[in-house]
Parts: structure tokens; sequence; C-alpha cells
């Protein structure tokens, strides 16, 4: 039987099972990638259609997993696995792009429920990416295939709220 309250006195587990303080850099960076996970869910949430998007969205958050994972290994698999996804999403987004007319002004966001959770997504990324960061800091290393892939995640959920205000 699993027992409950073994993160009472302020530590848990990493991705990889470590046992680390919640205080830790990397327990922010884990949290951050999770709490951008839930928003991505909001996105898949308010759709209406768009399998195909949804189908990019449900793999984008199976590879924030990857991405949690691999801010402790060095798995070279995973990382290439990364850096054929972050392809992918900024070929997306350059597609996206060049069908929307160009911005003029700041975009506001809150005109449709998919393009308003798709801008939180944006932001609750770029938050998640500075927390990636401030660990890789930590450790004194840096892992391009993850800096890359959060910093195109960012811009693709742009695009993607900028398509939805302009399909709905």
């Amino acid at each position: 039987m699993k027992t409950f309250g073994g993160g009472d006195y302020g530590d848990t587990d990493s991705v990889l099972g470590r046992r680390v303080r919640k205080s830790d850099s990397l327990c922010a960076a884990l949290g951050d990638l999770d709490e951008l996970n839930a928003a991505i869910g909001l996105i898949l949430a308010a759709k209406n259609g768009g399998e195909e998007i949804g189908g990019q969205l449900a793999g984008i958050q199976q590879l924030l997993f990857v991405v949690g994972a691999l801010l402790e290994s060095e798995d070279r698999t995973a990382a290439e696995q990364l850096d054929a996804e972050t392809a992918r999403m900024e070929r997306q987004a350059a597609d996206w792009e060049s069908a929307l007319p160009p911005l003029r002004e700041f975009v506001l966001p809150g005109k449709t429920v998919v393009s308003a959770s798709a801008h939180f997504a944006r932001t609750v990324c770029r938050r998640a990416e500075r927390s990636v960061v401030a660990w890789f800091d930590t450790v004194g290393r840096q892992k391009a295939p993850v800096l890359r892939f959060m910093n195109r995640l960012s811009t693709f959920l742009f695009t993607l709220a900028r398509i939805a205000e302009n399909i709905e």
C-alpha cells in the first residue's frame, strides 16, 4: 500500500528518483514544467476540432517529461528526439506565421478561449524556461537541446494563439 506524506519535511523525489529539497532550483524547474503541461492541457480542453493541432500539443506534453528527465541525465537519444521536435515546431510556426497578417501592435490575450489559453501557456513556458536556465546555472552546465526546445515552444504557442484568434 502506498504511503503518503513523504514530502512533509520539505523533500521530494526528482524525476529520476533522487531526493531533493523542495526549495532546490531543480524542483522549481520541474514544477514549472508541470504547470506548463497543465497549461497546454487547457488549450486542448478549450479547442474545438483541429485534431492535427491536438495531436501536436499532446506530443509536446509527452516531450515535457523528456525535458524534465534531461535536466538530470545525459540521454543522447532523448536529446536527439527533442532536437527533431524543436525543428518540427519551428517549421510549423513558420508556416502559420506566413499565413498571418504582419504584427502592427501588441497582442492582447482574450479574443478567444483557445488563443487566451495559448497565450497563458506561452507565459508559463517562458517562466519554465527561466527556471530551467537557473537550474543549469546551479549545476554549471547547459543543454542546448532543452534550451532550444523551450525557446521554440514559446514561439510555437504565441503563433498558435495568433492563428486561433484569426480562425475563431
